[in-house]
């Protein structure tokens, strides 16, 4: 059993980090850090790479993706444990507003699925020494456009608990099938190797996709946006809020990997 403080450092070691970057990454005190760190080390779950940098393993990579796997599982099942009922009575628009977020996210989230993956194929000496740079950016920028899509796309299904009836008729199923292609691409692409060329050309198809459901994403927030002030409902104000500033975010990251694409392609 790999404990949180692990999970937070194994996650950072997707990427070949340096020892401070792992240590900032797993927000405990430096001694703390070291057992966890030469745990991980003699587990085989990290390694030391020549240059000094410390990346996960074939089998800490496995570990990792089995416990976000399981993380995502319980959360999605706390939502839906949690669907007692709505709270309060909101008018058909509202919710078909929220509804259609819901629906979006989950497109949003497909890509996120794929994404994951093909980043996750990406093998630093597969690429060329004059791109290498910009190449390792542009998988700092993808890692955190995933984590900023999945912790967006939680907020929204936790949000549709309100509408207890529009979530579990529209929503859940799409989750369960969801979870399932995941599971079954996963077992798909284990033992697939491409070639770095390959996989940043999936990389910016997925990230294109992406941008296309996020401009409707914001358009549709821009609806919640109306509203909340029509309606004069705090609550759906401050989910506006919070959707815009990460959309924002999240916006702002991809067109920053899509140039970094394009520098690395031309």
């Amino acid at each position: 059993m790999v404990g949180e403080t692990k999970l937070r450092i194994l996650k950072q070691a997707v990427t070949p980090s340096r020892y401070i970057d792992l240590e900032r990454s797993s927000g405990v005190s430096k001694s703390i850090f070291n057992k966890h760190l030469n745990d991980l080390l003699n587990e085989g779950l990290i390694e030391k790479t020549e240059e000094g940098l410390y990346v996960i393993t074939e089998k800490g990579l496995k570990i990792l993706m089995r416990s976000l796997e399981n993380e995502r599982r319980g959360i999605i099942h706390k939502v839906r444990d949690s669907l007692l009922g709505v709270r309060k009575e909101y008018p058909e628009e509202v919710v078909n507003t929220f509804l259609n977020l819901g629906l979006k996210f989950l497109r949003l989230e497909e890509c996120n699925i794929d994404l994951s993956f093909y980043i996750e194929k990406l093998t630093l000496s597969d690429i060329p020494n004059n791109i290498y740079d910009k190449a390792v950016s542009l998988i700092e920028l993808v890692s955190r456009i995933i984590e900023l899509n999945y912790s967006l796309s939680i907020y929204i299904v936790e949000k549709l608990r309100l509408f207890r009836k529009y979530y579990v008729k529209n929503i859940s199923n799409q989750l369960a099938k969801m979870i399932t292609a995941e599971e079954e691409l996963r077992k798909k692409m284990e033992d697939l190797t491409l070639p770095f060329s390959t996989i940043v050309e999936i990389v910016n198809e997925k990230l294109n996709m992406m941008k296309r459901i996020l401009d409707e994403l914001i358009e549709t927030n821009e609806k919640l946006r109306l509203l909340a002030e029509n309606h004069k409902d705090n609550e759906l104000s401050i989910s506006y809020t919070y959707i815009r500033i990460n959309l924002e975010e999240l916006n702002e990251k991809i067109e920053r990997a899509l140039h970094l694409i394009s520098e690395i392609t031309n």
